[in-house]
């Protein structure tokens, strides 16, 4: 069975895969779910739209997932789950950086 390539999640994220996964194991619909069950919705707020695919920024800046106005950009070339998973875990952490910055940064520590 074919996975969707563009549905809203429980939260009303919009998932949407620009390019296919490299990897046909990955079960996209199944992964969104485990990161919306593990991850409280309160720390979801400031991601509207996880887009799967691949971008210049990927090559570019040497990275395979990046966030940028409330959109998670998460490479279609993944390992596995677990590989895909931290991408979308990481990228959700940089989604505070901007509401939260000084709270994060403002001591210098980090």
């Amino acid at each position: 069975m074919e996975q969707l390539n563009n549905f809203y999640t429980p939260n009303g994220i919009h998932v949407y895969v620009d390019s296919p996964l490299n990897n046909k194991e990955i079960d996209l619909e199944k992964l969104i779910s485990k990161v919306e069950s593990t991850i409280p919705s309160h720390l979801l707020s400031e991601v509207e739209m996880v887009i799967v695919g691949w971008f210049d920024e990927f090559e570019n800046r040497k990275i395979n997932a990046f966030y940028k106005d409330g959109t998670l950009h998460i490479s279609n070339i993944q390992d596995n789950m677990i590989d895909m998973y931290d991408d979308i875990v990481h990228e959700i952490a940089h989604s505070f950086e901007e509401p939260y910055g000084y709270e994060i940064y403002g001591d210098k520590k980090i």
